[in-house]
């Protein structure tokens, strides 16, 4: 027991301080909830309108954000095998924005006016799962899926509970090349829209950034509550119900140990009375305390 518990605490210490894969300081998560033909808009609307401010170092958006929003998919590979991994819909400035480290291939780019419809880029669980040597340029192996490759593949981050392993990943601009060959898909948003839209700040005035990142929203998306959180916040979270599990496992190992230590004394004490004659003849007869005690000791 003793040792189950130090090998759970070392789990948490390791789930508390690993690297996250990408920086989760400054930055705030705004809901998007547009309607889909205004959906993008009001993304390319803040971007443009908070691009040239000294405040903002960036704003991207996604379908998701840290452990909420993600989209399953899966499909049948040609090997008979049913495959299922992550999914998250961004754009071109997503990785650069959340800091996201590209470990080989490119980033979506402008220039590449396929990026959109044919593009992928997977993170290093991907192309584990799929055991591929190398991604770049490698297709998901369905019969149904239209022409797309990948073209770049991240490190490892977690998106998800941080006592979750690392799934695979497939980042996409646009989720149709996907859905068009895949057999099963869930999820809790449009996988096509970008639900939530992080802005990374400087961390100097925070509160008078947030009241101009708001005074822009309404004028972006009027009629729509300005709904946010800090992702380091989020993250917190996580670290909060770990922590919480991690006292909880103490707590019970704790009293577990008592307990039983309180039994082991309660037995030794009604071993001693039971046998206090035949103690005191050993005594009488030359037995030192510590023999008489590797004696009684012998019973347990």
């Amino acid at each position: 027991l003793i040792i189950c518990t130090f090998v759970m605490k070392d789990q948490l210490h390791f789930l508390l301080n690993r690297d996250l894969g990408f920086n989760k300081e400054h930055v705030l998560v705004i809901e998007n909830h547009s309607s889909q033909d205004q959906n993008r808009m009001v993304v390319e609307r803040l971007k443009t309108s908070l691009e040239n401010r000294r405040e903002i170092l960036g704003v991207t958006g996604a379908s998701a954000a840290f452990a909420k929003g993600w989209t399953t998919m899966g499909f049948s590979a040609e090997d008979g095998t049913f495959k299922q991994f992550f999914q998250i819909t961004v754009d071109y400035e997503y990785l650069k924005t959340m800091e996201i480290e590209l470990g080989e291939g490119r980033n979506f780019s402008k220039k590449h006016r396929t990026d959109p419809s044919e593009a992928l880029i997977v993170n290093e669980a991907f192309v584990k799962y799929f055991n591929w040597e190398s991604a770049l340029g490698k297709s998901l192996p369905g019969k149904k899926f239209p022409l797309h490759y990948v073209i770049g593949v991240v490190k490892d981050f977690n998106f998800g509970p941080l006592q979750d392993e690392i799934a695979p990943l497939a980042i996409v601009l646009d989720p149709i090349t996907l859905l068009r060959g895949i057999n099963d898909v869930s999820t809790t948003y449009s996988p096509r829209m970008l639900n939530f839209i992080n802005v990374r700040i400087k961390p100097e005035n925070i509160r008078s950034t947030i009241e101009m990142i708001k005074v822009t929203w309404q004028k972006v998306a009027p009629g729509h509550p300005f709904l946010f959180s800090f992702l380091d916040q989020d993250v917190q979270q996580q670290y909060e119900e770990i922590e919480q599990w991690g006292k909880i496992v103490g707590y019970a190992s704790f009293f577990t140990i008592l307990i039983a230590c309180l039994g082991l004394f309660g037995l030794a004490t009604l071993t001693v009375i039971r046998r206090t004659k035949e103690i005191g003849i050993r005594k009488v007869l030359g037995a030192s305390t510590v023999n008489v005690v590797l004696f009684l000791s012998q019973e347990f």
